[in-house]
């Protein structure tokens, strides 16, 4: 398994979601080549390798676009990855994914981005145009990350909920 650095430019795809076979073939139709690498195919990957690839894929990137109708799906952990290295995001708001809204995230960066299904790609070109303006701003998403979602901030919560304090004590009442 090869896995194209960021810096060749295009669509990096990595797994081998059900729509894999159909997104390939429109690539080969427009004849997309190795040669002039437009859409990178990651393929999936072990768990083992999940740190390492995405760090390589997210290095540099410009963008996370995560398109799911799935209800069921959680938070996913690719979101939050983007996050801390401070990729903007664009998703469809179903399942955990809706759970990132100004309702939940008062502070929620503008550089996160919820739509539905149908407004999906005027979403990323709106994003898109953003980025280009310069009117992202990658450290206030990698802030935002730190503050909800660090292994600091989490631990301080679950400490709070199991009642005990930083060294393991029980905290009184």
């Amino acid at each position: 398994m090869r896995h194209s650095g960021p810096t060749e430019r295009g669509l990096h795809i990595s797994g081998d979601g059900p729509l894999r076979s159909e997104i390939e073939a429109v690539c080969q139709r427009r004849k997309v080549t190795d040669e002039t690498p437009r859409v990178i195919f990651h393929g999936s990957y072990s768990l083992a390798q999940r740190e390492a690839v995405l760090l390589e894929i997210l290095r540099d990137a410009n963008l996370l676009v995560f398109p799911t109708n799935m209800a069921g799906e959680g938070l996913p952990t690719v979101i939050l990855e983007a996050m801390c290295a401070g990729v903007p995001v664009v998703a469809t708001y179903y399942g955990g994914v809706s759970s990132f809204s100004v309702r939940y995230y008062p502070d929620l960066p503008t550089s996160i981005r919820l739509c539905s299904t149908e407004t999906f790609m005027e979403t990323v070109r709106c994003m898109i145009a953003d980025i280009r303006g310069g009117r992202v701003d990658r450290v206030e998403l990698r802030e935002f990350y730190q503050r909800h979602f660090s292994d600091e901030h989490v631990e301080l919560q679950w400490r709070g909920v199991l009642g005990r304090g930083r060294a393991g004590e029980l905290l009184t009442p």
